[in-house]
């Protein structure tokens, strides 16, 4: 979140508890004398193992130092940057006739002294004399040759910061140690029957507990905005409190689409213990189960539409119709062990109440919320009919069926303005095309798994 991806302290943190408890696991099944995994664990742990290795094959290979010729062959762009930023290489040393130590010139034009005050603040002073320490400038630059400097070095890895890569190395590594851990781990005892129903039903309150406390974050910080994340974080790259009215609803994020596609993976679960029936909660608590499942289902819901990311959005109602149509993919009597009632009458009661329950959390999120929700809806259709209408001017071989979405840097095209929107400013999104072709592949998809599905 706000200080887990960037400060250095959180998630070396997390790191450390992840390892922990991956050492307190195998120091449990050593000295305990129990089993390593759950029921099944060895065919999971077969089925995952291959790719995490692959990954993690793979950021390992990016820090390993390469000869020359074999780094043009893997990679000719990260070769072609080396030869860019190196002069010489890799024929020979790079920056070796450079003096390093050598004062650095004074300006010839004229120079403005700080004040009194300025020079206690820390305002350097020019003409001040050097430090008694500081080194004598080297007339001679084969004696700076002397000294190795890292960029002389002819082999070169994939990554240009292998520093960082090994911090996500080490990420990389917490990440799948935490996945193993959580998917492996043998929870209870093993004459209990029904210790992994139990951990399973505390996963799925854990996780509804955590989208309810990031949605009211954001619904809360976003209502009374003070400038800063959670009323008393001020990231890194901003200058100050943005004291100005917060737009987007962003929670423990810096950045809103992350706080919307945080909640839109808790949104289909939400619904999934509001509307249908589940083995994991007890007959006795499926009520209180339900009404709370439904609560969350609404704050996110609301805190979804006020992050105003369209990726959340679009994200939202992806997961929402996969939810339905796995749901009636299902054979009538499958349907009926999720759900009692699932007749036309029912069906169309919940459709009712859905919308209904849409409806609330636009009156709830008040005008101002709706105007912005508004304002970037019509922003986005604005932009994708301008961009339509500019591939078929730009691009009339590709026919009507496609269209191409520009990078930042390069102007859309040259058509007159529309109402609203300007057809020839930069369009913030990524290099793609979008063609009939790709539409009709995953229909075919879809089509396919769809079948296997009904199998």
């Amino acid at each position: 979140m706000c200080f887990g991806s960037v400060h250095p302290w959180a998630y070396t943190l997390m790191e450390a508890i992840v390892f922990a408890l991956v050492a307190a696991w195998m120091a449990r099944t050593w000295l305990g004398g129990g089993r390593l995994m759950r029921d099944g664990g060895r065919r999971a742990a077969g089925a995952v193992a291959f790719p995490i290795a692959l990954v993690l094959a793979l950021i390992g290979l990016e820090m390993v130092p390469m000869p020359p010729a074999l780094l043009a062959r893997l990679s000719p762009a990260a070769h072609e940057i080396y030869a860019r930023a190196l002069p010489g290489w890799p024929a020979q040393s790079s920056y070796r006739e450079v003096n390093f130590d050598a004062e650095p010139a004074l300006p010839s034009g004229p120079i403005i002294l700080p004040t009194a005050e300025q020079v206690r603040a820390g305002a350097k002073v020019p003409f001040a004399p050097a430090a008694a320490n500081a080194h004598a400038p080297v007339k001679n630059a084969g004696a700076a040759a002397a000294a190795p400097l890292p960029d002389s070095l002819k082999w070169r890895a994939l990554s240009f910061e292998p520093a960082v890569t090994r911090s996500g190395m080490l990420k990389a590594l917490a990440y799948a140690a935490l996945f193993l851990l959580i998917a492996l781990y043998p929870f209870g005892a093993e004459d209990d029957p029904h210790a992994e129903e139990r951990f399973c039903r505390m996963i799925f309150g854990l996780v509804l507990a955590m989208g309810a406390v990031v949605a009211f974050l954001g619904l809360m910080n976003w209502a009374s905005w003070n400038g800063k994340i959670l009323w008393f974080f001020v990231p890194l790259d901003w200058e100050g409190p943005h004291l100005a009215f917060a737009l987007r609803a962003t929670g423990p994020f810096v950045n809103p689409d992350h706080f919307a596609n945080y909640l839109a993976l808790i949104l289909p679960l939400a619904l999934v213990g509001a509307l249908l029936r589940i083995d994991l909660v007890p007959r006795a608590s499926a009520s209180l189960v339900r009404m709370a499942s439904m609560a969350v289902a609404f704050m996110v819901l609301c805190a979804i539409v006020l992050s105003l990311s369209r990726g959340g959005w679009i994200s939202s109602a992806l997961s929402v119709g996969a939810l339905v149509a796995m749901f009636f993919l299902q054979p009538a009597h499958r349907r009926a062990a999720f759900a009692r009632l699932t007749d036309t009458r029912t069906l169309r009661w919940i459709a009712l109440g859905a919308a209904g329950l849409f409806v609330f959390a636009l009156m709830l999120i008040g005008p101002s919320g709706r105007n912005l929700a508004d304002v970037r809806l019509a922003e986005t259709v604005s932009t994708g009919l301008s961009l339509v209408n500019c591939s078929r001017a730009t691009y009339p071989r590709r026919g009507r069926n496609s269209f191409t979405i520009a990078r930042r840097t390069t102007t859309i095209c040259n058509s007159p303005p529309r109402a609203g929107f300007s057809p020839c400013s930069r369009w913030d999104g990524s290099s793609g095309v979008c063609s009939a072709e790709s539409v009709r592949g995953c229909a075919r998809v879809t089509h396919a798994s769809g079948h296997c599905w009904r199998r």
